[in-house]
């Protein structure tokens, strides 16, 4: 069974709908933050030391 993520934060405002979703891989915790209005995918990896 393979999950992709946890979703951790769903904003359903007017002006942002972002949903965070953090996932576990080889290079540490990757939080991937998704704008729902830009239709973007933006990534920042957090590392386990944090």
């Amino acid at each position: 069974m393979f999950v992709e993520g946890i979703i951790t934060h769903y904003n359903l405002s007017i002006k942002a709908k972002n949903v965070a979703i953090f996932k576990n891989t080889w290079m540490g915790n990757e939080l991937c933050v998704i704008d729902l209005n830009l239709k973007k995918r933006r990534e920042k990896y957090i590392h386990d030391n944090l």
